[in-house]
């Protein structure tokens, strides 16, 4: 009997947008089951709206009886980096099931190295503003522009396809517009803003 599991991800094949985390021991055997389940959840609904079946990607490789927590972990990982995602709960049936309890010092290891090289940016409202924007890849002349598309109320499909960004930074920024507006404001140039 295999001691490992996948943790996987369903992704729309035609905007390579991620969607759902889950955890499984056949991703074949999974796919089927995701495309002929019957029942009215989020990720039913959006996988019925969808031109062509989902693709299915291997996240990650953990032990069994480990699963819940890299499925929870990985479910707050995207979320963090902005994904919407379909998940009917936060993962491994129920929330953070791993309370009162210790990691292995290879499941240590293997957070840190997961984690290792990711940019920490302080995006909380309470915090300084400086560097909120720094995961927006655009120079100032393209932000000025995709703040003047928002204007005109061009889709959020366009715009990605127009600047080659996740359609969920779209929304996001969409959303932020105005604060956007200050920070172009305050542009110095080198990426960072001058307004704190």
């Amino acid at each position: 009997m295999k001691d490992t599991v996948y943790i996987y991800t369903l992704e729309n094949s035609q905007t390579n947008e991620i969607k759902y985390v889950g955890k499984c021991e056949n991703l074949s055997i999974r796919l089927r089951k995701h495309l002929t389940d019957k029942s009215k959840t989020k990720k039913t609904i959006w996988i019925k709206s969808l031109e062509s079946p989902p693709l299915i990607s291997i996240l990650d490789e953990v032990p069994e009886n480990e699963w819940k927590f890299w499925e929870t972990f990985w479910i707050s990982i995207f979320k963090s980096w902005g994904f919407i995602l379909v998940n009917g709960t936060s993962g491994g049936e129920g929330g953070n099931t791993f309370q009162n309890r210790r990691h292995t010092e290879k499941t240590k290891l293997k957070i840190s190295q997961s984690l290792k090289g990711r940019k920490i940016i302080n995006n909380s409202r309470k915090g300084p503003k400086n560097g909120r924007f720094q995961d927006f890849k655009l120079p100032k002349d393209q932000m000025i522009l995709f703040i003047k598309d928002i204007e005109k109320h061009i889709s959020q499909r366009k715009l990605s396809r127009k600047y080659n960004i996740n359609r969920n930074t779209v929304c996001k920024y969409q959303k932020r517009k105005n604060e956007l507006k200050r920070y172009i404001a305050g542009w110095t140039g080198d990426g960072s803003s001058s307004v704190s």
